[in-house]
């Protein structure tokens, strides 16, 4: 990822197994600890694992939260656990995976469908624990006391389930893993919705991992967008790559040239400037990992301030 120009990160997890790589790396990271569970009998004990996870992040000195997986992957005593945990103090930021399948209506009302049929497979699901209607009020409950939540992949989002979330434009981020929609669903979200007004300065980038992708670059996310939505000018998708996944994450020190903050400076090649848009050749080089105080004094006086 740092060979990638990738500066910040949010990881979501389960465990505090990857403290020592994180805590060693030049990347900055906020990790979300993910609770998933419809074993009301477990419930405890999945919170109680996951607090403890928590834990050890925070002794580490690390950005961390505790976050629900799903809609459909958590029992109601779990919401209700992380309900009042989100009470005092709330995270600053958490996350959901967010209608990355079309079937997580049918799952939640029903406990119908393939994925239904995988947890039940796995042993996951029952005729007792199939999550109710309310599920996603629940969630909605739950980030009403966060700052930000970040919804990941929106791939069967309409326009008028995204119109709640633009309602409330300070809270809610939509975080979008188009190489990962493809390889899972062999899908896209409909990413004309979100370059619109109303949407477009809260949607940030992301890879999900490469459990469901070739490679953990920004760029080459960027490049399939511009492939399926050339109308999303270039200047929009390096704003969704930079400044907001910064803002999402609340790292201040990330995302723009701005006094105070450290961060990388990555070259893009082979643009073609003509049309202002990345090409199959577009490759990007980490200049500088992180401006330190003396690298941004120097960047001002031979970069931004060259009007050339």
């Amino acid at each position: 990822m740092a060979g990638n120009g990738i500066a910040a990160v949010g990881d979501i997890s389960n465990n505090a197994d990857t403290i020592g790589i994180k805590r060693n790396s030049r990347i900055w990271y906020h990790t979300f600890i993910e609770l998933f569970g419809l074993d009301t009998c477990r419930s405890q004990e999945i919170f109680a694992a996951a607090q403890q996870a928590k834990q050890e992040y925070g002794n580490a000195g690390m950005s961390v939260s505790v976050v629900p997986h799903a809609v459909y992957s958590m029992s109601q005593a779990l919401w209700e656990m992380l309900h009042q945990s989100y009470l005092s103090p709330p995270p600053q930021v958490v996350s959901i995976h967010h209608q990355e399948s079309g079937e997580e209506t049918g799952f939640c009302l029903e406990g119908k469908g393939n994925l239904a049929d995988t947890f039940r497979k796995n042993g996951l699901l029952t005729d007792k624990n199939i999550p109710s209607r309310d599920a996603l009020s629940r969630m909605m409950r739950c980030f009403r006391q966060t700052p930000r939540c970040l919804l990941v992949h929106n791939t069967f989002s309409s326009k008028e389930d995204l119109s709640q979330y633009a309602s409330d434009p300070e809270r809610f981020y939509f975080v979008l893993c188009p190489r990962s929609n493809l390889f899972i669903q062999n899908r896209l979200p409909n990413l004309q919705l979100f370059s619109s007004p109303e949407l477009s300065r809260n949607v940030c980038l992301g890879t999900d991992s490469l459990a469901s992708n070739t490679s953990l670059s920004i760029l080459e996310e960027m490049k399939i967008i511009q492939q399926y939505a050339p109308d999303i000018s270039l200047e929009m998708l390096v704003q969704w790559a930079t400044l907001n996944g910064a803002s999402a994450l609340g790292s201040s020190l990330h995302g723009s040239f701005e006094k105070g903050k450290i961060p990388g400076v990555n070259l893009i090649t082979e643009i073609d400037f003509d049309r202002m848009q990345l090409t199959d050749r577009s490759a990007v080089k980490a200049l500088c990992h992180q401006l330190m105080p003396r690298n941004m004094e120097l960047f001002n006086r031979h970069y931004i301030r060259n009007e050339k």
